[in-house]
């Protein structure tokens, strides 16, 4: 039997510039959205700093090395939340990229992801999204521009 009272979330991580040289400071953007009706409690959003880049001071930063956490004691239903953070790329990360991952964790319901990259020094974007539906989740599913539009799904849970 199908719960509708489980929230329906869904995160979009985006990064700014793209692609990023050493030494930029790149702009990171996520934005949570409930799609329910019904209203989410406890949301814990963290996003860890990427190899190769340190995450910028600011009033949801834990420290350079670990990220940034944000927390809200409750979304209402059919409504969304943005939270913004700023990262310099200190060092050319592994596969030139780098590397964003994203998660929501809330009361009596699955964790959700998103995943983004910025490319060092290739000129190629990507937009990924993960959506968890009534409690269930959803392939993360990435747009590469670059590869003639085809689309290469991964999963956020690993």
């Amino acid at each position: 039997m199908l719960d509708l009272h489980l929230p329906s979330l869904s995160l979009h991580l985006a990064v700014a510039p793209d692609p990023v040289a050493l030494g930029d400071t790149v702009a990171i953007t996520i934005t949570i959205a409930n799609d329910a009706p019904n209203p989410v409690y406890d949301l814990v959003l963290t996003l860890p700093t990427p190899d190769g880049a340190l995450a910028a001071s600011g009033p949801n930063t834990i420290s350079p090395t670990k990220g940034w956490q944000w927390t809200l004691k409750s979304l209402d239903g059919h409504s969304r939340m943005t939270a913004t953070g700023r990262l310099r790329v200190v060092q050319r990360p592994v596969g030139d990229a780098v590397l964003l991952r994203a998660e929501v964790k809330v009361q009596n319901a699955p964790r959700v992801c998103a995943k983004t990259f910025a490319m060092i020094p290739d000129n190629f974007g990507v937009e990924l999204r993960n959506t968890v539906k009534y409690g269930r989740a959803a392939s993360c599913v990435a747009r590469l521009a670059h590869l003639a539009q085809r689309v290469v799904e991964r999963s956020c849970l690993g």
